[in-house]
């Protein structure tokens, strides 16, 4: 009767910690296999290699190619790329959904403006023509 009887605090606790530690392996593995198919993924639509993947989950990925940055993440069994630019009037950071290297070269063509930036941009056009409206009435 030397061995003292585990309690049931214990045992729970012991059995959580368990739990996580096994919770947290398979979502390391998870989170690396995305990050493979990502790669892959990404190499078949854009035709290139990236330089640098940073797994982030299970279902989101940053990759890195030729000076730009992608976030990729799994939506409805797919993947889904993300540019990530510049908005040309503040300089946040805005994303852009491409599916093709004609998608992509369509996102660095266009100018690239924030959500927040637009809707200054049209408050500020709005209270112009409201301002033109009573001057005229």
């Amino acid at each position: 009767m030397g061995k003292k009887k585990e309690r049931l605090i214990e045992k729970a606790l012991r059995t959580y910690r368990e739990h996580l530690e096994f919770r947290r392996e398979v979502e390391k593995k998870e989170t690396q296999k995305f990050a493979e198919e990502a790669r892959k993924e990404f190499t078949q639509r854009f035709e290139t290699e990236p330089e640098r993947i940073t797994a982030v989950s299970p279902n989101e990925c940053h990759l890195e190619c030729d000076g730009l940055k992608f976030r990729a993440v799994m939506t409805r069994g797919d993947f889904r790329f993300y540019v990530l630019l510049k908005c040309e009037k503040c300089q946040r950071t805005t994303e852009k959904w491409v599916t093709s290297l004609l998608s992509l070269g369509e996102a660095l063509t266009e100018q690239c403006i924030c959500f927040e930036c637009r809707e200054a941009e049209l408050k500020s056009m709005m209270e112009a023509v409201s301002e033109r409206g009573e001057e005229e009435g």
